[in-house]
């Protein structure tokens, strides 16, 4: 297949029937999502057309939209190849989907609003918002077990993780 372009593929009938397999009528929707975000990004359009096939496809046995706007689920060149990425919200989608979590939260610490961790527990000690200055990230989750666990992140954190594990964050520098 040397040479074939991104929406050649998709008009290829074995890749049309894939879809409609794992997809079912929402297969022409998420293909046309496809063609929308392949034609929207140059960079995309470098990549190997069969690693956007199979992000796309890892996406749709997943069931979560590609959409950008929804951040679901993303496909990210890196290179010449583009991989699937998930976003926080198909995780927190394919959480749900287990029946597991009672709760399932993330968001913004701003300051002043997490005066310490407690060192016994591990719990959080909120404080008082004092300013709009981000300085940290946190995640919470509860089972329906009744076991909880609360991440937190500064911002100083967040940035050494990124520099560290981020394929895509010397990309974004």
């Amino acid at each position: 297949m040397a040479n074939v372009t991104l929406p050649a593929l998709l008009e290829n009938e074995k890749i049309k029937k894939r879809f409609t397999e794992v997809l079912d009528k929402n297969a022409p929707n998420f293909m046309q999502t496809l063609l929308t975000i392949y034609n929207g990004n140059e960079q995309l359009k470098k990549c190997d057309p069969a690693s956007i096939l199979s992000a796309a496809g890892l996406a749709a046995t997943l069931n979560l939209s590609i959409s950008p706007t929804l951040g679901y689920a993303y496909i990210v060149p890196f290179g010449n190849k583009a991989q699937f990425q998930i976003g926080v919200k198909g995780l927190v989608q394919l959480a749900h989907r287990t029946g597991r979590y009672t709760a399932l939260h993330s968001g913004v610490v701003r300051e002043g609003e997490i005066r310490g961790i407690d060192c016994i527990t591990g719990e959080l000690i909120k404080g008082e918002k004092i300013s709009d200055e981000v300085v940290g990230y946190v995640a919470y989750m509860e089972l329906v077990n009744g076991f909880s666990k609360t991440l937190y992140m500064t911002k100083a954190e967040i940035e050494e993780h990124a520099q560290k594990y981020s394929q895509s964050y010397a990309y974004d520098l």
